[in-house]
């Protein structure tokens, strides 16, 4: 799910994810 990911990232998780979330932010927006 792409809330989990964002959630993830906001979490410092995820590494050099910054262009995956900001796609992933332009698809649900």
């Amino acid at each position: 799910m792409p809330f989990q990911a964002v959630l993830f990232d906001c979490d410092g998780v995820l590494v050099d994810s910054e262009p995956i979330t900001n796609g992933v932010l332009r698809d649900l927006l």
